[in-house]
């Protein structure tokens, strides 16, 4: 392949990357966090952002191997499908890159990271209320769910102080 034609499979193939994680912005990012999906995941398997992420991005790469191996058994598939499959590797790759450039004491911050939502037909200082409880009783930030919105109660062990809505809570 010459380099001209090279450079023009690296430049669509970026393109189509920058813009499938700027389409995907609104649908993966809660509070402008571009990462956000990858902490919460973390605080669900009690692990770090960036294992959460690769755990997600390991089954992109297993569906481009899968490919690779139907390419040695005789199957074809459509050149969208490839750039597909390869765009995804690629983002996972530059989602893991912002991930492992992130604070890294914000990367153990998830690690005991706990996901809520509010229970049926529950008022909001209800929920307020037994969110910033359990940040105080787990010892950990507390991610809550009420009405589509989201909400952290963030535990402060040096303080021994949660943080919800811009004001501190004390015991």
């Amino acid at each position: 392949m010459n380099t001209e034609d090279f450079d023009k499979i690296i430049h669509e193939q970026i393109s189509r990357c920058e813009n499938t994680l700027c389409r995907k912005a609104d649908e993966y990012a809660a509070d402008d966090d571009r990462l956000h999906n990858f902490k919460v995941a973390a605080g669900i398997q009690n692990c770090l952002p960036t294992t959460a992420l690769a755990g997600m991005m390991a089954k992109h790469t297993v569906s481009v191997y899968d490919m690779i191996q139907g390419l040695e058994n005789g199957r074809s598939y459509p050149l969208e499908m490839w750039d597909e499959k390869i765009g995804d590797s690629i983002n996972y790759l530059l989602l893991l890159t912002a991930a492992v450039r992130e604070n890294p004491e914000n990367q153990r911050k998830y690690q005991n990271y706990i996901l809520i939502f509010a229970e049926n037909n529950e008022i909001f200082a209800n929920f307020k209320e037994r969110i910033i409880k359990m940040a105080f009783e787990r010892k950990c930030d507390i991610h809550g769910v009420f009405n589509r919105r989201t909400y952290d109660a963030v535990y402060d062990s040096d303080r021994n102080d949660v943080y919800f809505g811009g004001n501190v809570y004390r015991i």
